[in-house]
């Protein structure tokens, strides 16, 4: 008979999300849906600085700026009327609107909360001042669940046992969404479609794909006053960097099309992925590293990867 007690580990067990009016302050009004966490990481750097070295130890640290970055990876469910639309999280804050890209290439600032359960009991985790500095939203096979993962920066990270945090600020954040109850959102098999200049043409056998954003985010710092007094060296705001737009598809090779396009330096390349009922066109495309596909003798099928940088990028 085993006697050891049960060792339990934590469990995200939900993750949320509000918008905010104001860069780094979290509204009251209810949360938000965001999809089924599959992980989240916290990466707090509060950049510990030693001083006074004695005797070749320190002998005090001192904190300059604080650094808090989050990744999330998780699964979304299937467009469902008002109750759940992708397009008004992913799309907004990772492009600067539901639509696609903002033309002024700026970003929205978001709050997230995450519902952690313990073996005794649930702690909140509040998460201000948020900015997306890169989305990948990755198919990995036909009938696979699509399967996003957001990089996030913001301002501050905060933990209580309930819903009300004190500290940077003193705030109490709004009630749980209704979940959807459909299904998660599937790769259908519909395949991407691709034009060099004579109109869309499905790629032929696709068997993965891969779309990447990345916004590189730098923090503009500043000493924030909080809720409780005490002064928090954190980011004011997060400027928008280069952005970045890639995708690769890896399909069986049948035919010489696309690395005859390869070949030709061809621009301007249009490209569109069918992203949960929703159609993302990505223009202005190029092949930034054409590497060749594999050629050997016998039997074994080929594969070959498409690499593409796009800049711009359209959803409807």
């Amino acid at each position: 008979m085993n006697n050891m007690p049960a060792i339990l580990g934590m469990d995200v067990k939900r993750t949320y999300w509000s918008a905010e009016t104001v860069f780094a302050t979290t509204l009251t009004s209810a949360l938000s849906a965001l999809g089924e966490t599959i992980d989240l990481q916290t990466k707090p750097n509060f950049n510990p600085e030693e001083d006074e070295f004695l005797d070749r130890a320190f002998s005090s640290v001192a904190y300059q700026n604080y650094e808090v970055g989050f990744t999330i990876i998780s699964k979304v469910w299937l467009r469902s009327g008002s109750v759940f639309l992708p397009e008004t999280f992913w799309a907004k804050y990772a492009l600067g609107e539901t639509t696609g890209r903002a033309t002024d290439g700026r970003l929205d600032s978001f709050s997230l909360v995450s519902k952690i359960s313990t073996p005794t009991a649930t702690e909140y985790a509040l998460f201000n001042g948020c900015m997306v500095d890169g989305l990948t939203i990755a198919a990995a096979g036909v009938g696979k669940a699509l399967i996003y993962t957001l990089e996030g920066r913001c301002q501050y990270v905060s933990k209580s046992a309930t819903k009300a945090f004190t500290g940077l600020q003193t705030i109490t954040v709004g009630a749980d969404p209704t979940l959807p109850t459909t299904a998660y959102a599937r790769w259908d098999g519909t395949a991407p479609q691709i034009n060099y200049g004579a109109g869309l043409a499905a790629i032929t056998g696709v068997i993965d794909w891969r779309l990447a954003i990345k916004n590189n985010l730098s923090p503009e710092w500043y000493k924030r006053t909080g809720a409780d007094a005490l002064i928090y060296p954190v980011a004011e705001f997060f400027d928008e960097g280069d952005f970045d737009c890639t995708v690769e598809i890896t399909r069986w090779r049948r035919d010489s099309t696309h690395w005859t396009q390869k070949l030709a330096r061809t621009t301007g390349i249009v490209l569109t992925l069918p992203i949960n009922g929703m159609t993302w066109t990505l223009t202005g495309g190029y092949f930034p590293a054409p590497t060749a596909p594999d050629h050997k003798s016998g039997k074994d099928p080929l594969k070959e990867t498409l690499s593409l940088k796009f800049s711009g990028l359209t959803i409807a």
